[in-house]
């Protein structure tokens, strides 16, 4: 399952992660000519035992007190503490796999059973906006690698 979220390289070998930004980021440049400007960032988390680590922050661990807050008024889950970083290419959204997944590998040398049922999360966030209508629409893509 891992390895057809994340894959082995680029083309044929993408995973869904890849490939997904990849689309979004195509359509994005799209819309572009017709006036619309698009902000995409992404946060990666591992879920264990109802924990929360962010995969992304440096030393990040499961003592940490995350939680995903939702909001009322409808919109994207949010995981409230994690860190967000911009993705502006297929590239940037592939370095910030690939930190996650080292981050990921690096605890399951130290805890190699949790590892191994631990949940992983793929969050991009999406913030479109059409200048001349006014008009702003935000919007998220979950992708969930399941233990």
């Amino acid at each position: 399952k891992t390895h057809t979220m994340l894959g082995a390289g680029a083309g044929p070998e993408a995973g869904i992660i890849p490939r997904a930004v990849k689309k979004v980021l195509e359509q994005a440049e799209t819309l572009r000519a017709k006036g619309y400007e698009y902000v995409m960032e992404a946060s990666y988390v591992e879920i264990y035992n109802e924990q929360i680590r962010d995969l992304l922050k440096p030393g990040a661990d499961h003592d940490e007190k995350l939680s995903i807050a939702v909001n009322p008024a409808g919109g994207c889950p949010t995981v409230l503490g994690v860190m967000r970083e911009t993705v502006r290419s297929v590239d940037a959204a592939a370095d910030l796999v690939r930190r996650a997944a080292a981050a990921r590998a690096v605890e399951s040398t130290q805890m190699n059973a949790q590892s191994s049922r631990s949940h992983t999360l793929f969050l991009l966030y999406i913030t479109g906006t059409h200048a001349a209508s006014g008009q702003t629409l935000s919007g998220c893509l979950n992708l969930v690698d399941l233990a």
